[in-house]
């Protein structure tokens, strides 16, 4: 968690944002899903958020992993059209977001 809020901006047809951390001083397990909280705004109409969770070696090269779909996976990655956020609360559970506009498969 951060100490304190902070705020970053870019253009809206523009590159996006990367957050990294300082190396970390032990090593890490990630076990099930992985979930951000962001609070956004954008100058556009509507707007969509692509999150890539990566991890990199000591010397700096990234880790990738074997996936279902590509051979050279980051760690996780999801993505999201900010108009698509209210969830089913009926549905929904913490790990497991059930969108409202999602139409249900019988």
């Amino acid at each position: 968690m951060p100490r304190s809020p902070a705020s970053a901006s870019y253009a809206a047809i523009g590159e996006g944002l990367t957050f990294s951390t300082a190396p970390l001083e032990r090593g890490l397990e990630f076990a099930g899903p992985v979930k951000a909280k962001l609070f956004v705004s954008s100058s556009t109409d509507d707007m969509d958020i692509f999150a890539t969770l990566r991890a990199f070696d000591p010397k700096g090269k990234e880790i990738t992993f074997l996936s279902a779909v590509e051979p050279r996976a980051p760690v996780s990655q999801g993505w999201l059209r900010v108009s698509h956020r209210k969830l089913d609360p009926r549905r929904s559970t913490e790990w497991q977001p059930w969108h409202a506009h999602t139409k249900r498969k019988n």
